[in-house]
């Protein structure tokens, strides 16, 4: 008799982590030694001592958020990582990141040096709006300078940035 053994690949998927306060950067860095992949987007923030030196510093862009990419069988180790609050959830199961909303993550904070985070509507199966701008940069003005928002929908926030001068200049040519 011929036993057959069967391989099964594991699908992996990216899902959020609630940190405990602060300590993004130290959970991202236990999963990293665990052989956990993991995405943790920072910012570069100015900062002046109380000396009136300034520095700089990375703060991570979604305040008690680490983005991992997981199997179902990793979950309990990755719960078990000291720092590790919960996973975030939506209804009532684990909350899958889109691939696209963490590739746009990274693109645009690679392209931009101080992001913000506001939170947006969260796009559902049930009701596709047509109107879903997931992933597209979009043009404004706020507080009278050009700023460039993308919308992660299936996160339920949007980032945005201020453009410099320079970027303002071909932004508008490439309009025209």
């Amino acid at each position: 008799m011929k036993e057959t053994i069967h391989i099964v690949k594991a699908v992996r998927n990216w899902y959020a982590l609630r940190t405990n306060e602060q300590f993004e950067k130290k959970v991202a860095g236990n999963l990293l030694r665990k052989h956990i992949e993991t995405f943790l987007p920072v910012m570069k923030v100015t900062a002046k001592h109380w000396d009136g030196n300034s520095f700089t510093l990375y703060a991570p862009v979604f305040p008690s958020l680490v983005f991992v990419h997981i199997s179902d069988v990793e979950i309990n180790e990755v719960l078990h990582t000291k720092g590790v609050a919960n996973f975030l959830f939506w209804r009532n199961k684990y909350a899958i990141i889109s691939k696209e909303d963490i590739i746009t993550i990274r693109d645009f904070c690679s392209e931009n040096d101080s992001v913000w985070v506001e939170k947006c509507e969260i796009a559902t199966e049930d009701f596709q709006n047509e109107n879903d701008l997931s992933g597209i940069v979009v043009n404004d003005s706020r507080e009278g300078k050009q700023v460039q928002r993308v919308y992660l929908s299936t996160l339920g926030y949007s980032l945005t940035a201020f453009v410099p001068g320079k970027r303002q200049v071909k932004l508008m040519q490439n309009v025209s």
